[in-house]
């Protein structure tokens, strides 16, 4: 799925801190997954996913 996605503080970096390499795809969720109902969620629900990785320094 490819989504473009359009809005003015996305090219405002130094404001709001936003990359293109931290940006991530929402996906569509039913209600009737196991996160939904772990949660309490009723209805379809988005999800983002984003792995951060600490690094020695």
């Amino acid at each position: 799925m490819e989504t473009e996605v359009t809005t003015e503080h996305l090219d405002s970096g130094a404001v709001f801190g936003v990359k293109p390499s931290l940006m991530v795809e929402y996906l569509d969720r039913p209600a009737d997954g196991e996160r939904a109902s772990r949660f309490g969620v009723t209805g379809p629900y988005r999800e983002a996913r984003y792995d951060f990785v600490l690094g020695r320094s």
